[in-house]
């Protein structure tokens, strides 16, 4: 009897379940209630219970918002999102005294009732996103004042009303963005007083006005990017001192004016990038302890300030690429940048980059500048960069890189080269013999092929032998005085000297006089070479320099001075083989101590032939003798002496 009773107060539990919850819809809690389908084409129909506290109506047909909610006193949650409702009745919501959420997202909503809202005065979170809205009453969120939440992205607002947020004293999250605002009211924020985010990106706004933001003590989240801001006042941040992110990006701005972000202390994200900016002001950024990374990239910045990011200590990566008028970077233009990690300089006109320029990135650990215009680096470059792990300097301009370009960096992972005009002359050996020890960190090793010239076109850099190049055993040839101490002769073997074993010649320039006499008055001017590439050929050119009073040979300048010299030449375009290290200073030793000797040994022939001319002259003139019984001792007494 006891077990026919329970299963009676069972079986009526759950058809007085049954009975509560619709038809169409299902029932997972006591009170919530999940409606949606297509085939819910009104809401009356549906017949919902008035006791329910959350209710949820989603994708169907229904096109129409009766007042079907006005008598659910205990509703604090109504989502009715991804419907067709266009239409709403000013008492649809009649009564919810206690509502907490109302979502409205994804319908075709026009226009919403003046009062339609007034009494959700327990209101926290309102998201009318992504309907057809193109205005609202001034008057429509005024019994809101507990309003946290509003969201009316997505919709078509060409303007708001002044006062149309001057009640929501308690918002802390708006979203206005996706809309067609040019213009805002000049106050229309100033009773936000509690407001930490605010987005209006995506709209038609063109300026910043000073004040705007002034009332917004607690803002933390500014978005601003993609508008058409062309200007903004240089206080128009000044009082958001709690401001943790602002995005800038994809404006109009030409330029920003000085100190704009002076007193934004607490930023940790700034996006300036797809900027047409033409420069920056030298001084732009306050002390930002936290912020991280810095967007610069899609901008026509032609250079950019020395000492302009020094405020930013601990800014770990910054992005430069892609600006088209970047040209050059001043020396301290990273300059304060002690924690940065990664820097990105890809995709510019950059041609060449000043020595030290990247002598304070202590902790630099990624750098990429490929897709540039550099044609020579910098020897020391990378030098101080310990924990440098990858470089990207393919697709460039450089046609070879010193041997030792990547020395001391023991944390190094990945280098990225290829895609280079590759020059293979002798210059490129110390750079060979480093790719060949370091395959396994150079990325597709295969493709870095020489380039010039033609007769070595297409040949992989690491395959490069002795019998391509051909190179001469000595860093560097230098002859000199050839002119003014030796003959016509003496400067040919030197020349020969220079030119064997050689693919590419080298030529002296036609025009060199061999008859200078020994003696070169020192007013006498000396002469300096240009290196000039010609289709596989190297060839020395001589112009006129000024005689200096001491004998001087710059590297750098590729310039030589001398006394009484007529020529010198100083070449420093001949590379070394890897046993063939010495400084130029024996180098010039050993080139004059060969002319010497070479100089000494013609003497020596010299004085033989005409001693042989002598001796053959007077025993011609003893053979002619008419005493033929004298000839004899003549001839002895003669060769004694």
């Amino acid at each position: 009897m006891l077990v026919f009773h329970m299963s009676v107060m069972i079986k009526l539990f759950f058809q007085l379940d049954a009975s509560v919850c619709p038809e169409k819809c299902d029932c997972p809690s006591k009170h919530g209630i999940y409606c949606s389908g297509p085939h819910i084409k009104d809401l009356e129909s549906l017949n919902l219970p008035c006791n329910m506290t959350e209710i949820h109506i989603t994708d169907t047909n229904v096109t129409y918002l009766p007042d079907v909610f006005s008598r659910m006193v205990e509703l604090q949650h109504l989502i009715l999102s991804s419907n067709n409702i266009s239409l709403i009745s000013p008492m649809a919501f009649k009564g919810l005294r206690r509502l907490k959420a109302l979502k409205l997202l994804d319908n075709k909503l026009v226009e919403l009732p003046p009062e339609v809202f007034d009494d959700m005065i327990q209101l926290q979170q309102l998201i009318i996103e992504n309907n057809r809205l193109k205005s609202i009453e001034e008057n429509l969120f005024d019994k809101l004042d507990g309003l946290e939440e509003l969201l009316l992205n997505k919709n078509q607002l060409i303007a708001l009303p002044s006062g149309v947020l001057k009640k929501l004293a308690k918002l802390k999250v708006l979203n206005l963005s996706r809309n067609c605002l040019a213009v805002l009211p000049k106050n229309i924020f100033s009773a936000l007083t509690r407001l930490e985010k605010l987005m209006l990106y995506f709209n038609r706004l063109s300026s910043i006005e000073s004040g705007m933001f002034d009332s917004l003590k607690e803002l933390l989240e500014l978005f601003l990017h993609s508008n058409n801001i062309q200007s903004i006042t240089p206080d128009a941040f000044h009082c958001l001192h709690k401001l943790r992110t602002l995005t800038l990006s994809r404006n109009k701005l030409e330029a920003l004016p000085p100190g704009l972000f002076l007193h934004l202390h607490d930023l940790s994200k700034l996006t300036l990038y797809s900027n047409p900016l033409k420069s920056l002001p030298e001084v732009l950024f306050g002390e930002m302890r936290h912020l991280g990374s810095l967007w610069l990239y899609h901008t026509k910045l032609s250079t950019i300030p020395d000492f302009v990011f020094s405020n930013l200590t601990n800014l770990e990566l910054l992005v430069l690429s892609f600006n088209p008028e970047l040209r050059a970077l001043p020396q301290n233009v990273f300059s304060g940048l002690s924690e940065l990690r990664g820097l990105s300089l890809h995709t510019n006109n950059i041609s060449s980059l000043p020595e030290g320029i990247f002598l304070s990135l202590q902790k630099l650990q990624n750098v990429s500048l490929f897709g540039s215009r550099l044609e020579v680096l910098p020897r020391n470059l990378f030098h101080n960069l310990k924990h440098l792990q990858k470089v990207y300097l393919n697709s460039t301009k450089l046609q070879s890189l010193p041997g030792d370009m990547f020395a001391a960096l023991p944390e190094l992972q990945e280098v990225s080269l290829d895609d280079n005009p590759w020059k293979c002359d002798c210059q490129i050996l110390g750079f060979k013999e480093w790719l060949q020890r370091s395959m396994e960190i150079v990325k597709n090793v295969p493709s870095l092929t020489c380039d010039s010239p033609l007769a070595l076109q297409n040949i992989s850099l690491v395959a490069l032998t002795d019998d391509h190049l051909k190179c001469l055993p000595t860093t560097a040839s230098t002859y000199q005085m050839f002119r003014s101490t030796y003959s016509q002769a003496s400067a040919s073997l030197v020349t020969e000297l220079l030119t064997s074993s050689w693919d590419t010649t080298i030529a002296t320039v036609s025009d060199m006089d061999m008859s200078t006499p020994t003696s070169v008055p020192l007013s006498t001017p000396a002469f300096t070479y240009s290196h000039v590439q010609d289709v596989g050929k190297q060839r020395l050119r001589f112009s006129d320099i000024p005689t200096q009073a001491s004998p001087s040979v710059t590297g750098e300048n590729n310039s030589v001075r001398g006394t009484d010299l007529n020529t010198l030449v100083w070449w420093d375009e001949l590379p070394a083989r890897r046993s063939a290290k010495l400084n130029f200073n024996t180098r010039i030793a050993y080139c004059q101590l060969f002319l010497c000797l070479h100089s000494l040994i013609l003497a020596l022939q010299a004085i033989t032939i005409v001693l042989s001319l002598y001796v053959m002259g007077k025993t011609r003139q003893l053979l002619h003798s008419k005493d033929t019984a004298a000839q004899p001792v003549v001839l002895i007494k003669f060769l004694r002496r």
